[in-house]
């Protein structure tokens, strides 16, 4: 176990590296002098620090007048390797290029004993490889964006052939990792402050796979490290293909800095002592897992039994409220057509029903007046005039009924 342990920090690291391997060095920054964001191709370099070793992490060539922020985060719980997280956008707020946070996510095969799930929940919980395209799909409707159609990924080809050679570099050294990876781009639609936009929505997927023998019995156990990272590249519609070699050449002027890279691959060895102290610990608690492992199963089966009573009970429950609901739509059913009877039986013999508001109760009279008052000993006064009030007129104290329905 202490061997997988530096394979899978090396393994992270290498994975990390992957970007410089798969074509991301300087290059001259050709911009476009037209229809493309920028008409004098000027640029300008940028970059970000990495906020925990205080050193320049990346740099970037973009157009002289865009706006760019971006900042440099730590590895996840899963994959420990630091990734940017950047947004370059045209001065009309329109044009943008943009990458999101990583997304990571690992878990093992072959061992009794599973790895425990990070503390941090900051790990997809994923226990296989996902396509590129498939995590697009996800990618759209967790965006809310309309998808258009899928086009291919311009360095798809590269991106395979560096995986290749990273196999091959692998397989002749003490590492023996395997390496995976897939790249899809959606083309998809939305509005910016009520502006149609296209946008290339890329998606690219990297895995590790670690295989290894240990333990007395010479179990074989792989471990796997993945990260799914996307990218956003949007323009006015109609625009998006002009403004792709702006992309391009913004995605080829991308640079690590070697010293920071240094820096942070140092510190990633200085925690592989403790990962060694861990993986031994794991192996003498070997023994003590799979007991409380077969007394989990005992004990999830006996919560299984309970549920099963439990979701029996409700079952019954849903269904008598199911039938109490029945039955009181049909006795609403049947209120509703005797009141129906009712006003039809009173239009016929020209009765208005009135409300006494000060006690509530409902009586009738005729409906050929429009105002009706009654007194404290249930006497009646009709009359069309709202002014005609019969208090004050020494025969009692007169209410004014209310007209229902």
């Amino acid at each position: 176990m202490r061997i997988s342990y530096r394979y899978l920090i090396r393994a992270t690291v290498a994975l990390g590296g992957l970007g410089v391997v798969c074509g991301q060095t300087p290059a001259p920054f050709p911009f476009p002098r037209a229809g493309a964001g920028s008409s004098t191709g000027a640029a300008k370099p940028v970059q970000v620090v990495d906020p925990v070793v205080r050193m320049k992490a990346y740099s970037w060539t973009i157009p002289a007048k865009w706006i760019f922020e971006g900042t440099v985060m730590n590895g996840t719980s899963c994959v420990d390797t630091p990734f940017p997280v950047v947004r370059m956008i045209s001065p009309d707020g329109i044009a943008e290029l943009k990458a999101l946070p990583r997304l990571d996510w690992t878990w093992q095969t072959g061992s009794p004993i599973k790895a425990k799930a990070p503390a941090s929940g900051d790990c997809l919980p994923l226990d296989r490889m996902i396509t590129a395209a498939e995590f697009a799909k996800h990618m759209v409707g967790v965006l809310g964006v309309t998808f258009v159609n899928e086009v291919p990924p311009p360095r798809l080809a590269e991106y395979r052939e560096n995986l290749k050679k990273a196999n091959e570099q692998s397989a002749a050294s003490q590492l023996k990792l395997v390496y995976s990876g897939d790249q899809a781009r959606f083309l998809v639609r939305y509005n910016v402050n009520s502006i149609p936009v296209d946008e290339y929505l890329s998606v690219t997927t990297r895995c590790t796979e670690n295989t290894r023998r240990f333990g007395v019995n010479q179990v074989l156990m792989s471990l796997y490290s993945c990260s799914a990272m996307v990218e956003r590249a949007r323009a006015r519609q109609g625009q998006l293909e002009a403004m792709e070699n702006t992309f391009m050449a913004i995605r080829k002027s991308f640079a690590p800095d070697p010293q920071w890279s240094q820096k942070r691959m140092e510190m990633e060895m200085a925690k592989i002592t403790e990962q060694q102290r861990q993986g031994m610990q794991m192996i003498k608690q070997q023994g003590q897992d799979i007991a409380r492992a077969a007394q989990a199963r005992q004990d999830a089966f006996m919560q299984g039994q309970a549920m099963r009573q439990r979701q029996h009970e409700e079952f019954l429950s849903t269904m008598q409220r199911g039938t109490d609901m029945s039955m009181r739509r049909t006795q609403d059913s049947m209120n509703q057509r005797s009141r129906m009877a009712g006003d039809w039986a009173d239009y016929a013999l020209d009765l208005q029903k009135r409300r006494d508001p000060g006690t509530g109760a409902i009586s009738k009279d005729s409906s050929r007046y429009s105002y009706s008052w009654v007194d404290e000993a249930g006497h009646h006064y009709q009359t069309n005039d709202i002014n005609d009030n019969p208090n004050g007129k020494g025969t009692g104290n007169w209410t004014m009924q209310e007209n229902v329905r």
